[in-house]
């Protein structure tokens, strides 16, 4: 039978950290594409063509983000092998997204 750790440590908190960063990061992209939306309305700026993907890039970044922390509290709370998959495939998609982000 094997033995698993319940030592949880500071995963909870972590996860805390994490989920209020993706927030951040969520409202502050919505908040700029709304202002990117508006501006772009009243004039028509080409100038600034990747401004929209960056925008949408993060958005996305930052909703798979959220969906990741959401995944490793249910992982938090079950702590089966089967969640753990589940929460390493939505962290690594969002490692991916962020990356394609930040180039």
């Amino acid at each position: 039978m094997p033995v698993v750790a319940r030592n949880k440590g500071v995963l909870p908190h972590l996860l805390r950290l994490n989920m209020a960063i993706f927030v951040a990061m969520l409202v502050l992209a919505s908040w700029s594409m709304d202002k990117y939306i508006d501006i772009n309305a009243e004039q028509t700026l080409r100038s600034h063509l990747v401004m929209s993907y960056v925008l949408a890039f993060s958005l996305v970044t930052s909703l798979a983000g959220v969906w990741s922390v959401i995944m490793g509290l249910i992982h938090l709370r079950a702590w089966r092998w089967d969640t753990l998959t589940y929460a390493i495939i939505t962290v690594l998609i969002t490692w991916g997204l962020t990356l394609v982000t930040t180039e």
